[in-house]
């Protein structure tokens, strides 16, 4: 793709790309994901965590879950953040994305447990969690949702989550979108119709600028 370029010579989009190899609109368009299924961050200098797994994929089939440590990745043991940024990440980068991958992860409990995954393509679930918090008689309804999918494939869910939600009579919502990395721009919108006040009918909801 050709960028637009602004007067510093800079492109003005920086937020597009070409899904030459169909893998995003797999994803998007049939909930199917190809991965391990499970990401990283490391929240101290040294530690390096499992921040998130995906339901039914490889990691979490595995038993990996949120919050354990990994501790050694395809033999590698130093994986300090000083240790993976002096080559950019890079080794983290494709052992991540590579067709195989070998761990170690410590538990909550303190166990090493070690595990050997494939990458496979499994049927993703956007909806991570959703729930209702009750305090001092105020009711907030609560889901996180990670990857925007193609409406079709969630609408069901989503409106069942919200008619749950006004049945209980909660009045305020929480929607975590902290592991969001975009996706079908129609999904977003359906969600934004879902919690508009009816105040907000037939007002601007978004443009685009080309």
């Amino acid at each position: 793709k050709g960028y637009s370029k602004g007067p510093n010579g800079m492109p003005l989009d920086r937020y597009s790309f070409l899904d030459r190899e169909g893998t995003i609109s797999q994803e998007l368009q049939e909930g199917n994901v190809g991965s391990f299924g499970f990401d990283v961050r490391y929240f101290t200098e040294t530690d390096l965590y499992v921040k998130l797994v995906d339901e039914n994929s490889p990691a979490y089939l595995a038993g990996i879950r949120r919050g354990w440590v990994v501790t050694e990745i395809n033999n590698v043991r130093d994986l300090s953040l000083a240790s993976m940024e002096k080559d950019d990440f890079e080794f983290l980068f494709k052992a991540l994305n590579a067709p195989s991958i070998s761990l170690k992860l410590r538990n909550p409990l303190g166990n090493e447990v070690s595990v050997n995954l494939q990458r496979t393509i499994y049927g993703y679930r956007p909806i991570i969690a959703s729930r209702i918090f009750e305090k001092g008689g105020k009711k907030a309804g609560y889901f996180a949702f990670g990857t925007f999918v193609s409406n079709e494939l969630i609408k069901a869910q989503l409106d069942g989550i919200m008619s749950g939600f006004a049945a209980a009579g909660v009045k305020d919502l929480i929607i975590d979108l902290r592991y969001n990395g975009g996706g079908d721009v129609s999904t977003a919108n359906y969600i934004t119709d879902l919690v508009a006040p009816v105040s907000a009918h037939s007002k601007l909801m978004n443009y685009y600028i080309i």
